[in-house]
This record gives structure tokens, sequence and C-alpha cells, in this order.
């Protein structure tokens, strides 16, 4: 025979269902929204076979996220029973991965000692709920014969427990088993005149058999409240009645929030792609989490990370995933919403400030989207990042950090090492220089060739860049420090800067004070810095064409639409296959005529620039025959940007 005791519904309608256990065993299991059973939580064998009879399974409760059940037994298992009970009772709290049902972790929760007499007298822990993954409310129930029940409402915090699981015995491990900590709320028992009318005959001024509870919506005043249920134990007079009571929580001590999973060593090569930092970590706050319904209110609260000891402007945080951009003063934005503001992202500091769209959801997809880079070229090493939580009362406490690695990419291809003249001594010192050569590599340049382009020599040893300059190039060539620091060869700025092309050579000399040479301490690398080409745009409009039979004459405007001006253009006309035209005279273009019998209009050199949004014209008339008259459209002309006349075209005089 079942004897089901608690109930707990999940957000997708389904629900848990536990027996505390009679003639059958405790259990607990799901059902759908239907009521129809699809699953079994399995219970480990030392609470099925040492349950109490009718103390099992007595409390259920689902964490907001629905990821965590935790059951709670109404008395000690068999096995765990102290023959005294001066210091209370041990009971157990078990967490299940709500998942799959198995079993995560076990911890003792001490019952109160009320000093009553066990042969007529009774306590249990009959209800829970669920705050977070390691705070609950929890309901004590306590009858004393000859003065009633008395109802005590604690806040539990399982973060310090000792996890019990897989541990048949209390005993076997005495002394040694922390059980989680209690914090009274709120007693409720033999207060004069409560609840007056329930049990009266027997009990006038005691709370009746409170067994079930939930927390209630929000009252006016900002409390939260939380519905209590009695239970009549199958009473049909009104010696005892089903008692509905509801409660408003004063506002107590803030809870701080907590890390989870925020220990993760992300790998970033300098100069490469920014890495994720972690993307498990989550943040936990018991007031902020239980706001909206559940589903957290996070408004208010704050992210800082930086560096451990301070924040580096080597240090680049930025976004990933659904993450929006993280510019200092802008929206905080993930899945295209906004959650917050970036209150800061510089000098290697990160500050988000959360609003009320930010979900305790939403603030661990954040958290765990957030990418950093490293723009230093110091040593290889290890960077320490701190992360900080405030909640807009109390900041988190403790060392939550990521460990990220950061090393350096080898060589970039094309560079080699010319020749070296090593003069370091570790005795008195000294340094070197180190010639490179870098022949220029047709996937280093963004438009087939380069003019504005830097050499970064990347030194990252223990010696110090004194200097650099280049050789075997025919225009003038910086040396500059780029915004962290490091030396770079640039023509950016430079009034005159010759074309490079793939397979031109470049020779730079670096010189170092302070260390030996050593070419794994360079991660030289090449950058064209011209600005990507854009693709002019253009539309042709063909004016109506004047034909007199045998000849025409045609007029051609080029409208720019594009965001740059057309430095130079042709136009190609399709000619009909079968007729053969003659130009006679031409305007505004240079005329070529290709084997297929096509026309190519080329711009004369004061018609060669077309701003954005202004127009070219140019014309021409032809003889023809092979049709008896004929005419354009502007489909018929083809719109080419620089294009000279292609190999195979022949000019027309």
């Amino acid at each position: 025979m079942s004897d089901p005791e608690s109930i707990v519904a999940a957000a997708d309608g389904s629900f848990y269902i536990g027996s505390e256990g009679s003639f059958q065993a405790p259990f607990i299991k799901h059902f759908d929204a239907t009521g129809t059973e699809i699953g079994t939580v399995a219970l480990p064998p030392h609470l099925t076979g040492g349950y109490e009879f009718n103390r099992g399974i007595e409390a259920l409760a689902l964490t907001p996220d629905g990821r965590r059940l935790f059951a709670g037994t109404e008395h000690p298992l068999v096995q765990d029973m102290p023959s005294q009970f001066a210091g209370g009772l041990p009971s157990r709290i078990f967490a299940f991965d709500a998942t799959d049902g198995s079993l995560d972790h076990e911890y003792v929760y001490t019952i109160d000692d009320f000093g009553a007499d066990r042969r007529t007298d009774d306590n249990g822990l009959v209800e829970l709920i669920a705050l977070d993954d390691t705070h609950l409310l929890a309901l004590e129930r306590v009858f004393v014969s000859g003065r009633g029940n008395s109802i005590r409402l604690y806040e539990v915090d399982i973060s310090g427990a000792t996890d019990v699981a897989g541990l048949d015995r209390l005993s076997a491990a005495a002394g040694q088993v922390v059980p989680v900590k209690k914090t009274l709320l709120a007693n409720l028992g033999f207060l004069p005149d409560f609840l007056a009318g329930t049990d009266a005959l027997i009990y006038p001024n005691s709370p009746d058999n409170i067994e079930g509870m939930v927390l209630g919506p929000r009252l006016e005043d900002g409390r939260q409240s939380v519905i209590l249920i009695a239970d009549n134990n199958f009473r049909t007079d009104s010696r005892q009645i089903t008692t509905v009571v509801a409660l408003g929580l004063e506002p107590g001590a803030n809870h701080a929030p907590t890390f989870s999973g925020l220990d993760a060593t992300p790998h970033f090569v300098r100069g490469g792609a920014a890495v994720v930092l972690d993307t498990d970590a989550t943040v936990a706050d018991l007031e902020l989490d239980r706001a909206n319904a559940g589903h957290g209110d996070y408004r208010g609260s704050s992210l800082t990370i930086m560096r451990q000891g301070g924040g580096a402007a080597e240090d680049r945080f930025g976004a990933g995933g659904a993450l929006g951009a993280l510019i200092e003063g802008g929206d905080l934005l993930y899945d295209g919403a906004k959650v917050g503001t970036v209150a800061r992202n510089s000098g290697g500091i990160l500050t988000l400030d959360f609003d009320g769209n930010a979900t305790s959801a939403v603030v661990d997809h954040v958290i765990q989207a957030i990418t950093y880079a490293n723009s230093g070229h110091g040593p290889a090493g290890t960077v320490t990042l701190d992360y900080r939580f405030d909640d807009g009362l109390v900041s988190s406490e403790g060392s939550h950090q990521v460990q990220v690695s950061t090393v350096y990419a080898p060589m970039h291809p094309g560079f080699s090492v010319a020749s070296v003249n090593d003069w370091y001594n570790p005795a008195w010192g000294g340094g070197f220089n180190a010639t490179f050569d870098y022949v220029v590599q047709a996937g280093d340049l963004t438009g087939g060739v380069a003019h504005a382009w830097e050499i970064a020599p990347n030194y990252h040893g223990n010696g110090t860049v004194t200097g650099a300059w280049v050789g075997g190039h025919s225009g003038p060539v910086a040396v500059v420090r780029d915004a962290d620091g490091g030396l770079v060869l640039s023509t950016q700025g430079e009034a005159y800067k010759p074309a490079l092309k793939a397979g031109d050579v470049i020779h730079y000399t670096v010189q170092i004070s302070g260390a030996g040479f050593d070419k794994a301490d360079f991660s030289s690398a090449f950058h064209d810095l011209d600005a990507p080409a854009v693709t002019p745009q253009a539309m042709i409009d063909a004016h109506p064409t004047n034909d007199w039979g045998g000849g025409l004459t045609q007029s051609v405007s080029v409208h720019n639409t594009g965001t740059e001006a057309i430095d130079h253009w042709t136009t190609v006309l399709d000619v009909r296959d079968g007729i053969d035209v003659t130009v006679t005279s031409v305007w505004g273009a240079n005329v070529s005529k290709t084997a297929a019998g096509d026309l190519v209009f080329e711009a004369v050199d004061w018609n060669t620039t077309i701003g954005v949004g202004s127009t070219a014209t140019f014309g021409f008339n032809v003889t023809y025959h092979g049709a008896p008259d004929l005419s354009f459209a502007d489909a018929d002309f083809a719109f080419h940007h620089a294009s000279p006349v292609p190999a195979g075209y022949l000019l027309d005089a």
C-alpha cells in the first residue's frame, strides 16, 4: 500500500509524486500533464530498505530552473535513528538530477529536538521549497500531547554540508558529517488563538497539522507570500479541517551572489581570434533568482571582470554567440534584446550593469558568451582574471577566477631569418641584430597589391627592442609604436607608397638589447592596411535610338549608384549576331570592336570620373547592315569598372 504525501509541478505541466512508504516502499514517480506515468526516480537501497514506516519521502521540491529535484524524509532512516533524541534527529535530503533521475547528492537535515515523549509525540520534516541549487525553505511540524502542533519555517543552506550520498549508515562517519545549515524564519507553534476553531475541541490554541507549503505571489508591500495547508488526516468531522494559511516573509539579511563552474582555462594565441572565457559558468543569488515567478530579476546588479591586481590595457573583452558587441556606454544586448548597459569596457576592465529584462538564465548566458583577447607583446604566460558580481547590496566573496594561458603563434608564412649578429653575453650584457626577409604572400593582400602596409616583428623575448630599419623597399617606411607599445614598420601615412605585389621581398632588421637571439621569440606578421576594394555600382540608361535605316545615333548615360566615386569605366555593347556595325563618330568615350562584333566604350580623360550620385554621358553614330532597322536598350550595355581593352579586342579606326 502506497502513501503519497508530496507533489511538485514542473514548468512543462508534468509533476512528481512522492510516497512516504507504509506497506510499500517509498517511491517518486513522474507523470505528464494528463496524469500518465512517464518515469520513476531510482531511490537508493538504504532509503527503500531503511525507511521508517509511514515516515519516508514526505517532501519534494524542484529548483526554479527545473534541473534539480530535492526529496526529504520525514524521519531519520531506521539505521540512522539515534538511541537518544537530544540534539535532534538526523533526517536526510536527497538531491536528484531531474533530467535523468540520477542521485547527485545526499545531506543530513537535523530535525529540532523538542523534548517530547517519543511514545506519544512526534516531529518531522514535512515540506521543502527549492529557492535555487543550494537554498531551500523547510517546514517542520511538531506534535506534543496535551499541547498540540508547533510549526517552524526554516531557511536551509546546503552549500557547506557534507555529501553523504551512498553512506548506508551515518554512524560509519560519526563526527565527520556536517549537516545543512538552518536559519529560523518563523515559529508558528503554541500561539494563543492561532487558527481558532481548527481542532478546537482538543487544542484551541494550536495550529493544525500543517504539512504542505508553496510560494505564493509577491504581496503589494513587496513581501514574499508563503502558503501553508493542513492535513486533516482523513477526518470528516469538525475536529480537524483542511486549513490554508498565507504568511508574508519580512525581508531578512541579503545573501551574497555565488559563482558556479567558474574554472575554465582557455588558451589564447596572441594575434589570433578571441576565445570564450567560460562556457558553463553561472551565478546564483537567492533573492534575485526567486523573483519574477522564479525566473529571476537581476535589475540593479552588475558583473565586473579584470586582471588580478588591476586592469591591464592589453586585456580585451568581447562578445560571442548571441551576445551583442560590448561597446562602452552602449546597450547590453542578448539575442537582440536589451538586458542592461555596458558600463565600462576599457583599460582591461569590463563592467556590465543588468536591467529588469535580465532573468537568471539571461545573466548566465551573458557570462558564458564573454570572450578574451590579449594585444600585448610581452612573454607568453598566464593571465588570472577576477570575476566580481554585485547584486546591488553585497558583492560575491572569495576568489572567482579564470586562468587564461597566452602563447604566441609561430612566425607568419613568408618570413625567414636572413642573418644574425649576436653579441650578447650573460656576464656583461649586449644584444643582437637580426635581419629578416619577407616574401609578400598573395593571401596577405586584400586587393592584389598593397600601398599602405605594416610589418610587426612581434618580439616577445626577455630583451628590449631598441631599433629597427628596412632595406630593399623604394618608398619610405616609418618605425612607430602601436597602441600597446609594440614596434612596427609601416608605410601608413607616408605620401609616397609604391605598390607591393605578391613575390616582392622586404628586408628589415630588428635590434634587441639584453638578450641573445632565439627565433622562437619572434611571431612576425604582415598586415595590408589598404581599405578593402569596394565594387562600383552603376546603372546604364540608353536613350531612345534615332534610327534612319542603315544608320543610327545613340546616347548613353552611366549613373553612379554606389557609395564611392568611379575612377574609370567602360561599357560593352552587345550587338546581335548577324548584324555588322561600323562606328562613324563617338563622343565622351573611345571605342573599340571585338572579334565577335561587340563595341567597347572606354571613358576619355575628361569623362573618366563619376562622383557618387553623378552621371557620365557618351554617344555614337554607326552604320549597319544585316537588319532593316536597329535600336538598343539598357540591357544591351554592360558596365565594367577600370577595365582596359581586353586581349583579343580589335581597335576600330
